[in-house]
């Protein structure tokens, strides 16, 4: 059984003109992304935000309101709804770009987050997604995550170590392979890898791990 998937839109670029929903999805406006689920004709579940950039007289009944001086972003918002609400995987349409680049660093700093505790993100940009995973083997306790791409993809690949180094990265069937690797926050040593028309393999023992991959299904060994 597939966990549910929830779908968040928030109020930067959307690069989308149609978003496919899962029956049994649970769809969140984010402030702003409300108009972006009104251009795509879909309606949200819920609105939440603290109105700075939507008119509440546009967002309905379902509100969930915050006060404009809060700690957390109206994103983060939606995704602890989501999680209380027994959401895991979520799908993020408008979290990147936009007017305030400060929107874009903190949505991938909450990959980061909420990679850690467990729930699958996934940022949707111009035909790219961006997700982080997280393996510590006396948290998790497996031994690495494995990650694979089918022979299908075609583009660049890039990895990111984030709150601190990736150890033991392995990588096969790309451009560029690497054996038990270390990538560290200060340095970009994992951007623009290629796939090759092979299928391709990703593997580290420890660490959050950001990856950017082109616009289709990823396939996670568990």
């Amino acid at each position: 059984m597939q966990d549910k998937i929830c779908y968040i839109f928030g109020a930067g670029d959307l690069y989308v003109d149609e978003v496919e929903i899962s029956p049994g999805s649970l769809i969140i406006a984010a402030d702003g992304g409300l108009y972006h689920t009104k251009k795509l004709g879909i309606e949200p579940d819920i609105f939440l935000g603290d109105f700075d950039s939507a008119d509440r007289s546009d967002a309905g009944k379902n509100c969930v309101v915050f006060p404009s001086k809060k700690d957390y972003t109206d994103m983060f918002l939606a995704v602890e709804y989501g999680k209380e609400h027994g959401y895991t995987r979520f799908e993020l349409y408008g979290g990147l770009g936009g007017k305030r680049i400060e929107h874009t660093l903190a949505n991938l700093q909450m990959l980061a987050f909420y990679t850690q505790k467990g729930l699958s993100l996934r940022l949707h940009g111009n035909q790219t997604v961006i997700t982080a995973y997280f393996n510590d083997p006396a948290v998790t306790g497996k031994a690495c995550v494995q990650i694979d791409f089918d022979a299908s993809h075609h583009g660049y690949l890039s990895l990111f170590a984030s709150c601190g180094q990736v150890s033991d990265v392995t990588l096969t069937g790309l451009k560029y392979p690497l054996s038990s690797a270390v990538l560290t926050p200060d340095f970009p040593l994992g951007v623009s890898n290629e796939f090759i028309g092979e299928a391709a393999h990703i593997e580290f023992s420890k660490g959050t791990l950001i990856v950017v991959y082109p616009e289709k299904q990823l396939h996670e060994k568990q």
